[in-house]
């Protein structure tokens, strides 16, 4: 993921998705076992947090309650031992951004949730970070202030020009202060783009589910035509735009938001309106069809339609949205007529094949690679190719290919040497397996993590 300068984009995802270990990793908390985080071009990864240009704004504000507000913000240019004059000049103007000014000599406990938040921001800007990053700091606010947060971050992001990093799991949220969004999902990031993007076209069925609410089907292609597909649902059939490489037979999933569904007389698969949701601006239709329900939301408070009514739901093709679902890509895969379990572990496992090569572990064995080639491997096929020489009148061998050799080994004499050659290989391997396995558990808990990345 490639973050731009001077830009607000937000981690998105649920709870255990990886928002805030990312966020660590970024700021300098966590280490990252594989892969390369940089700033300016510069790989990151093993410095120490104190060192990186990035400051973090945490949900639970960690204010000094012991420190007017004017010492909290200045903490840091005190750690930094600057002048005073310079200092009490910057924590002003820090203050007049979030708007405090005056609260200089107040005391934490003196002010709300709001003002403390802000007090928090601007403690983490007067270092003049490259980067800020905020992890879910509205969330203990009410949702009045919260609105009113998330512009005044909107705000002070602008006008200052960095780049802001804000954490939430709140949909709304994102989709309200930033200029992009990446949806996390287990670990792993599964689409990266702008808010409108996002929700118009998700790319994944849990991106369509998680972000708003989606009408989601899987279905079976029937017929394929120029530009569109019939699918079957257990409900009925649909018709959509035709997705890329399908065949019919496929499997394939598709969303349709619930302001785009169509409440028909004519056409449609047959439904009956089990209840109507009034959420102020808007009613949300609960339409119960085959496979479970579909939801259809209308301005303001309906009366043209009654719950128990049986309706036609229908879609225009061109607001459906197909969705990538590892599931189907594999079932599409084996049904091919040029089926591979070579395909099926590539559609498993693609993340990991489009991971760049790490050409700096390469370097790292190439000295012990040289090494087993010279002391070991080459030796060997010496052995080999003299082996199969006939022994030399006055010693050595002579060119010619003879088993002779060999037929010696089942001597008596040969047969200890080989015993007793075997017996020792064994105890040098084992003694030497016990000694690698000490000194690479060392490594890899205090050395890898300095030079591999």
């Amino acid at each position: 993921m490639d973050i731009e300068e001077g830009e607000f984009i937000s981690i998105l995802g649920p709870s255990g998705s990886g928002k805030t270990t990312l966020l660590r990793m970024i700021a300098g908390f966590e280490q990252p076992t594989s892969g390369q985080i940089f700033l300016d071009g510069k790989d990151i990864a093993g410095v120490p947090a104190y060192e990186r240009a990035v400051n973090t704004v945490f949900q639970q504000y960690a204010l000094f309650p012991n420190l007017t507000i004017a010492e909290n913000v200045a903490f840091g240019l005190t750690l930094k031992k600057v002048p005073e004059a310079k200092k009490r000049k910057q924590v002003s103007e820090m203050l007049h951004l979030v708007q405090l000014s005056g609260f200089e000599n107040r005391m934490p406990s003196q002010l709300s949730g709001g003002q403390k938040q802000r007090v928090a921001i601007a403690r983490a800007l007067i270092n003049e970070p490259k980067v800020l990053i905020l992890d879910e700091p509205l969330s203990a606010l009410d949702r009045k202030l919260r609105k009113s947060m998330q512009l005044e971050l909107r705000k002070i992001q602008k006008n200052l020009g960095l780049t802001f990093i804000f954490v939430t799991h709140d949909q709304e949220e994102a989709m309200t202060i930033s200029d992009r969004i990446a949806v996390m999902n287990g670990g792993m990031i599964d689409q990266v783009d702008y808010p409108y993007k996002i929700y118009e076209k998700p790319a994944t069925e849990f991106v369509s589910d998680f972000i708003g609410e989606s009408n989601v089907w899987n279905g079976l292609v029937k017929r394929i035509e120029d530009e569109f597909v019939s699918v079957a649902v257990e409900a009925g059939e649909f018709i959509i735009p035709r997705p890329e490489n399908i065949r019919v037979g496929d499997l394939v999933s598709f969303a349709v938001r619930p302001e785009y569904i169509e409440i028909s007389q004519d056409s449609g698969i047959p439904g009956i309106i089990s209840d109507q949701i009034f959420v102020g601006g808007s009613t949300q239709l609960m339409i119960t069809i085959a496979n479970g329900y579909v939801q259809k939301t209308m301005t303001g408070h309906v009366e043209d339609y009654k719950t128990g009514e049986t309706v036609l739901v229908n879609f225009k093709p061109e607001k459906v949205v197909t969705l990538k679902n590892e599931g189907n890509d594999i079932y599409n895969a084996i049904s091919h007529p040029e089926f591979s379990f070579l395909g099926v572990i590539y559609l498993v496992d693609k993340s990991r094949l489009k991971k760049p090569i790490d050409w700096f572990k390469y370097i790292l064995i190439l000295p012990l690679i040289v090494w087993l080639g010279l002391f070991v491997v080459f030796p060997l096929l010496d052995v080999a190719v003299m082996s199969f020489m006939k022994s030399g009148t006055y010693g050595g061998v002579e060119v010619g290919f003879s088993l002779n050799n060999y037929f010696s080994l089942l001597s008596p004499l040969y047969l200890k040497i080989i015993f007793f050659s075997f017996l020792l290989a064994l105890v040098v391997t084992v003694i030497s397996i016990l000694i690698a396995y000490l000194f690479a558990m060392f490594v890899s808990k205090n050395l890898m993590r300095v030079f591999l990345f």
